[in-house]
């Protein structure tokens, strides 16, 4: 097996916590989404399916379909029946545009672009709050620039130009009043580069990386940035000289956009002498198309228990092994013979000869870093590419250790349960012996989903129906189970320690524009500070020291994590989430901890305001205050007796 093959210590970063805000829900609701987020679709289509058939609230119903339609293309391969769901169901008045989103995304993924168009149209008529208007827009404007960005990958005129103006201005507009959302952000980088618009597209890089409000971050994307920085602007739509394409086409690559790069190179437009000198770039663009698209499918019969790792890995070893000479790299593969022969377990001691001449390799020319493994119990892909890569030094309780922390970026996967969860939960990062790795799309878009969910009234508003409705439920769930997952408490710490910090912010003079850019920066160091240094860092250190098991690992972690943490409440939600109690180390650790949470709240009930004696304790966790938390939390951890102040 591959050393580096140890994945076990991986975090998540949940959207669905976050998501669960946003509609009002049942318990029923709940309890199909923790089957859906431990991968156990059938369950979870069978409670759907009773909610839309049965649960008294409309919304609840819409929800339901909503999902089963997910369920219908995204793992079943059954657009027809996915799109009788969402085009009846848009018909009852419910939900309407979040059906009709979700109408686009299938359309979209079946390169039936103009119905994803004319789905994402609808459903902004019936868009009811800010954030569904701007789903609506970005559907819209992905539909119109992928469809584009495929005719010019293969080198043909582009679809209907007016239409990718609208869409390009629509992107903008959206990048403007929200700079650093990731997917509007790429996808105007894209639309520019097809209009050649070189002041568009320098702005859309700079939003992408969020290079505006920290110069400094991100060192390997600097020299790009000041090459695309000499060529970019000033270019509107006149053909660029060879010289000066050739140099964008690099400096796209040299920061990780390579389909971008490849867009920019096949510009039927330009001398052949563009494509040949960018020749490696496009071959290594076409390769991790190859991996992304085989390994999705890969993952697609996995959830359904019929893939084969051996087809998958078959695949793979055959696109790369063929491509290896036009790749522009150094480095020589040993022979491998007729991999038709060979079975999972040849395969994989392939994979274990190559890899370090691979990783090598493909790191050196293209930033490139990957890790097949066991994730969870599932053997998947994790790759993408390096945006940064410093020296940090994590101590806690008197222990220390020198560590590397990567940022990976443009994930051409990232594993199976990120996959399977649709990109509404995604790995968050994993810790080796020496280093610590961050997924930087996991992450890039929580602050701005939390100034949403704190500063959207129709967002707040369905929070606190949910929060009704749920708390509710919480008490009889705690009654017969004192350690499970509460969705309505989740909700109401998350909704407290957003609150908290505006107030902190709010008390330091800030408002409007100001207060927001403080709160972003606020929560996306905390989430550095607390998911990545903390959490992954006491890996390293409990690594080091010799802990091998995998729920102990976790357990540590997870303790530091909330430790460290600048709003402890919210990192309290990676203890107090749907997988709670299940058999994986992340469940049980959850599971240990609460254990301790409650036994601290029995022992501390005095010293808690307004806890209600006789009833649940696990409901009543949000009456404890930050510094309770962190001293509860700490009581918890053997290390923190030696010293009782954590520091980072």
């Amino acid at each position: 097996m591959l050393k580096m093959r140890m994945k076990s210590l991986l975090f998540v970063m949940s959207m669905l916590a976050v998501r669960s805000m946003e509609a009002s829900t049942t318990a029923t609701l709940s309890e199909a989404m923790q089957f859906f987020e431990q991968h156990q679709l059938a369950k979870a289509g069978a409670v759907f399916e009773e909610i839309a058939t049965m649960a008294p609230k409309p919304e609840d119903r819409a929800q339901a379909e909503r999902w089963l339609a997910r369920f219908d293309w995204w793992f079943y391969g059954k657009p027809e029946m996915a799109r009788h769901r969402l085009l009846e169901g848009s018909q009852h008045g419910v939900n309407t545009s979040e059906l009709l989103i979700e109408l686009s995304m299938l359309e979209a993924h079946e390169g039936n672009f103009s119905e994803a168009r004319t789905a994402a149209l609808r459903a902004l008529l019936f868009a009811k709050h800010n954030e569904q208007m701007r789903d609506a827009k970005v559907r819209f404007a992905s539909a119109v620039v992928e469809e584009a960005a495929r005719a010019r990958l293969k080198s043909e005129a582009l679809p209907d130009k007016n239409i990718l103006a609208d869409a390009h201005s629509t992107l903008r507009r959206i990048v403007e009043d929200e700079p650093g959302l990731l997917e509007p952000s790429r996808l105007l980088l894209t639309a520019s580069l097809l209009r050649e618009d070189g002041d568009g597209a320098l702005f859309a890089f700079r939003s992408y990386y969020r290079i505006a409000s920290d110069p400094d971050a991100y060192s390997p994307l600097r020299q790009p940035l000041k090459n695309l920085e000499l060529v970019l602007p000033g270019w509107k739509g006149q053909k660029l000289p060879a010289d000066q394409a050739i140099a964008i086409v690099h400096a796209l690559a040299d920061s990780r956009f390579f389909a971008e790069a490849a867009i920019v190179a096949r510009n039927p437009d330009l001398e052949d002498s563009v494509r040949h000198a960018c020749a490696d770039i496009l071959s290594y663009a076409d390769f991790l198309q190859y991996v992304e698209s085989s390994t999705n499918e890969y993952y697609r019969l996995t959830a359904l228990g019929k893939a084969s790792i051996a087809t998958w890995l078959r695949g793979i070893l055959h696109e790369l092994l063929s491509r290896w000479m036009t790749l522009g790299i150094s480095g020589e593969i040993p022979t491998v013979g007729d991999l038709s022969a060979l079975d999972e377990t040849a395969l994989e001691k392939i994979l274990d000869q190559i890899s370090p001449i691979v990783l090598e390799s493909l790191g050196k020319h293209y930033g490139a870093y990957f890790n097949f493994g066991t994730t969870a119990g599932y053997f998947d892909l994790h790759m993408g590419h390096v945006v940064d890569d410093e020296k940090q030094v994590i101590e806690q309780y008197g222990r220390r250790a020198v560590i590397h922390l990567t940022v990976l970026d443009m994930m051409t996967s990232n594993g199976f349960q990120s996959w399977a969860w649709c990109y509404e939960s995604q790995h968050g990062g994993w810790a080796t012996e020496d280093t610590i790795y961050q997924i930087r799309p996991s992450m890039a878009d929580s602050p701005l989903d939390m100034w949403q969910a704190l500063t959207d009234p129709a967002k707040r508003e369905h929070s606190e129906k949910f929060i009704q409705t749920e708390s509710a439920e919480d008490e009889m769930r705690a009654t017969q189970n004192p350690y499970v997952y509460l969705p309505g408490m989740a909700t109401r710490l998350k909704l407290q320690a957003l609150e908290n910090l505006r107030s902190q912010l709010r008390q330091r003079g800030l408002e409007g524009s100001a207060l927001r850019t403080a709160f972003l920066a606020a929560i996306e160091q905390d989430d550095r500070n607390a998911t990545i240094l903390a959490h992954e860092g006491r890996h390293v250190i409990d690594m080091q020291a010799g802990i091998k098991d995998p729920t102990e690992l976790e357990f540590g972690a997870k303790l530091s994590q909330i430790a460290f943490a600048l709003l402890p409440r919210e990192q309290l939600l990676s203890v107090i989430d749907p997988v709670l109690g299940d058999p994986t180390p992340h469940g049980q650790a959850d599971l240990q901890i609460v254990k301790g949470l409650v036994g601290w709240m029995q022992k501390q009930a005095a010293e808690i305001k307004g806890l209600t004696p006789g009833h649940p304790l696990l409901p009543q966790l949000d009456l404890l205050t930050d510094d309770q938390i962190r001293e509860a939390i700490r009581s918890l951890d053997p290390f923190a007796a030696l010293h009782p102040v954590p520091h980072l």
